[in-house]
C-alpha cells in the first residue's frame, strides 16, 4: 500500500492509500460523516482483502476529514472528489470502476453512479435524515445560528475535528430518495443491519425497490457501523465485484 494524492476542486488536498493489483479492475472505497479513509480500521481490511483477490483500491479521505484538507462539509463537494478519484483512477490505466461506500459514503456513491459499473454500499444513506442535528450540542447549534458554522469533534486518529456549516445540515434534510436512485442503472449491493439507530433500515428496504438491480443484504442484530460482520460483507462484496466487474 501507498500514499496518492489527488487534487480537488477548490484547491481541496485528497489523501489516499493505493492499493496495487495486477488488473485495470479498481474499488474505490468513500467513508462516512465523521470517518476517515480506515473506518476505524473496517476499511483496511476491507480494502486489503479486495486486494488479495487481484483487485486495485483506491481508499480516499474525503474534504474535510482524515488528513485531507480542512473544508466545510458540502455533499457537492463530496461528490466532486469522488469523481476526481474515478478520473484518477483512469489516468493510471483503471478500466472497470467499483464503488464501496459507507453511510454518507454510500450516498456518495450512488450520487456518482453514472461514473461505475457497480456499487456496494454498507448502511448507506438514500433519504432525509432530520434527526442529524439532535446529533449536535446545544451549543454547536446555538454557534451555527450565529456564525453560520461550528467544528465538530471527531473520534479519528487523523483529526479532531469536521466543520458543519447550515449547508450540512440542509443537505442531510433535502435528500430525495426517488430522484437519487430512479435512473441508476448498474448493479447495487446494500447491506444494512435491523438494528441500525443511525439510519433506517426502511431507507434500505425503499431504495431497493427504487433500483433497477439491486440486492440487500440484512444483516440480523447489527447496527450501524455494522461491526460484527464484515467478513461476511467481505465475501459477500468480492463475489459482487468479481461478478460485475
Amino acid at each position: 500500500m501507498k500514499s496518492v494524492n489527488i487534487q480537488s476542486t477548490n484547491d481541496i488536498n485528497l489523501e489516499c492509500d493505493w492499493y496495487e493489483a495486477d488488473s485495470d479492475k479498481v474499488i474505490i472505497m468513500s467513508h462516512g460523516f465523521t470517518g476517515d479513509r480506515h473506518n476505524y480500521g473496517r476499511f483496511d481490511k476491507l480494502a486489503s482483502d479486495f486486494n488479495k483477490v487481484g483487485l486495485n483500491v483506491l481508499n480516499l479521505d474525503t474534504s474535510g476529514h482524515g488528513e485531507s484538507d480542512d473544508a466545510p462539509i458540502e455533499f457537492d463537494q463530496w461528490e466532486d472528489d469522488l469523481v476526481m478519484a474515478v478520473s484518477k483512477v483512469y489516468e493510471m490505466g483503471m478500466k472497470s470502476i467499483g464503488l464501496f461506500g459507507f453511510s454518507l459514503g454510500g450516498l456518495t456513491a450512488l450520487r456518482v453512479a453514472a461514473h461505475a459499473h457497480a456499487i456496494v454500499v454498507m448502511s448507506p444513506v438514500t433519504d432525509a435524515l432530520p434527526d442529524i442535528i439532535d446529533g449536535f450540542s446545544e451549543e454547536e447549534l446555538s454557534q451555527l445560528k450565529d456564525e453560520g458554522k461550528f467544528q465538530h469533534a471527531v473520534e479519528t486518529d487523523s483529526r479532531d475535528f469536521i466543520t458543519v456549516t447550515q449547508q450540512t445540515i440542509d443537505d442531510f434534510n433535502n435528500i430525495n430518495q426517488e430522484e437519487l436512485l430512479l435512473n441508476i442503472d448498474v448493479p447495487v449491493l446494500i447491506f444494512h443491519g435491523d438494528q441500525d439507530a443511525t439510519v433506517p433500515i426502511e431507507h434500505s428496504r425503499k431504495a431497493a425497490d427504487f433500483l433497477i438491480d439491486a440486492e440487500l443484504e440484512v444483516l440480523p442484530g447489527e447496527n450501524h457501523r455494522l461491526e460484527n460482520t464484515l467478513d461476511v460483507i467481505s465475501q459477500k462484496a468480492i463475489k459482487f465485484f468479481i461478478t460485475n466487474l
